[in-house]
């Protein structure tokens, strides 16, 4: 795990011992975060405060979201509703899966805001997920259809991005988008593989 700043200067690195394909991260509150794993279909609950340089898989909490097999294609990304304490996770493909999940001391239950396979929303993949407090909305990254969704949560089209050359300011499109989170400002934070961050931010009115 990597520790950032908004201009992408790495802070500091994390090791993330034990954990296996890790896809996605959520952040809550006091140092709690939630990660995505993504062959085995979990989300795991780990705390990191100040000086943490580890974090061992066997000191984290974990429940999992979809028991069927996973490999390459299953749980991408992370998000949390501070609202309503609910997690929104995507499942990348074979099937698409939007999951909704509130982490309890039981085994938490998990649900499906509607069937994306059958409303797709023209994407191709999942690969990021961010829900907007300030709209309720969520944001949908897909990296094969080179494009970012807004939604409602039963899945109707608000608006769209695309992360391809020449809309949005870009010279080049984005490669491999993976990850996605907004700020506080609107501010769009977009990484890719291999390496890279993208930040979009909104034109002055």
């Amino acid at each position: 795990m990597l520790e950032l700043e908004p201009t992408g200067k790495v802070i500091r690195t994390i090791e993330l011992k034990g954990f296996s394909d890790t896809e996605g991260i959520a952040y809550t509150r006091n140092g709690h975060f939630y990660i995505a794993e993504e062959g085995r279909g979990r989300i795991c609950s780990i705390r990191i405060v100040k000086d943490t340089r580890l974090v061992d898989y066997k000191e984290a909490s974990f429940w999992t979201v979809d028991s069927s097999h996973m490999g390459n294609k299953g749980l991408e990304g992370l998000c949390y509703d501070p609202g309503k304490h609910r997690i929104f996770g995507v499942k990348e493909r074979n099937p698409r899966k939007v999951y909704e999940t509130v982490p309890t001391k039981l085994a938490p239950k998990v649900s499906y805001p509607w069937d994306i396979e059958k409303s797709s929303l023209g994407l191709s993949d999942l690969s990021g997920i961010f829900y907007d407090s300030g709209s309720g909305h969520l944001l949908i990254l897909s990296h094969e259809s080179s494009r970012l969704t807004e939604t409602t949560l039963d899945g109707k089209e608000i608006s769209h991005l695309s992360l391809k050359g020449g809309p949005a300011g870009l010279k080049r499109g984005v490669p491999q988008a993976e990850g996605v989170t907004m700020d506080e400002d609107g501010n769009l934070y977009i990484c890719s593989e291999p390496n890279l961050l993208y930040v979009f931010k909104r034109k002055a009115e």
